[in-house]
């Protein structure tokens, strides 16, 4: 699995334009120039975003998918959205900025959500402020995903009607609530911890390595 953010300017133009592009594998994060690197993205990329047996983990990616889209012919297969997650869970609070405060302890900076992408060099916390959006979704989307079998159980035993299954599913729900916190501390599927600010490495595409 992989996670995916876009960064993207578009004052005072028509359409705008797709200025950076942020992967993460979770021990990784890569940071590349979609401007410098406009024309080798799209072969460069198609292979990855294309493999169905890579899950692509966004958060609010509507507008992230047309941009590829639009942009490089890039078509993402295989998406797990953690704002749509938190929206079919009920959550009061969907943004990025919530959950990885919730589930991960960590407070993201969104101030530079509409700045100017397109600038060069890239301030140094621009590139932090990058990192951010993807380093925690992985982390949120193992969580999310348990706690969506979690309520897809406790359905399936409703729909039953038996008092053994609705007795073993609320008590499961039970469970689940009490431990919401601890989801912040170990990874669902892999048993990771949540991502540390400093514990991901950094990697630059070239274009951004000689400019900054």
């Amino acid at each position: 699995a992989i996670a995916v953010d876009v960064e993207h300017h578009a004052r005072r133009s028509y359409l705008g334009v797709t200025c950076l592009i942020q992967i993460s594998t979770g021990d990784v994060d890569f940071i590349v120039d979609a401007l410098a690197l406009h024309d080798h993205i799209g072969d460069a990329l198609r292979p990855l975003c294309a493999s169905p047996s890579i899950l692509k983990v966004l958060h609010g990616c509507s507008q992230d998918v047309l941009w590829l889209q639009r942009d490089f012919h890039l078509y993402l297969v295989h998406i797990f959205d953690t704002e749509q997650a938190a929206m079919v869970l009920g959550k009061s609070t969907r943004s990025l900025a919530s959950l990885a405060l919730a589930y991960c302890g960590e407070v993201l900076d969104k101030s530079y959500q509409v700045a100017d992408w397109r600038q060069r060099p890239l301030p140094e916390d621009f590139v932090a402020y990058a990192r951010g959006d993807v380093r925690y979704l992985l982390y949120l989307a193992a969580a999310l995903s348990q706690e969506l079998r979690g309520v897809r159980a406790l359905g399936e035993g409703l729909q039953t009607g038996t008092r053994e299954d609705l007795s073993t599913h609320s008590n499961q729900q039970q469970h689940q609530q009490q431990h919401q916190q601890q989801l912040a501390e170990h990874a669902t599927q892999q048993g990771n911890q949540a991502p540390q600010a400093d514990q991901t490495r950094l990697s630059l595409s070239p274009a951004l390595s000689q400019t900054l």
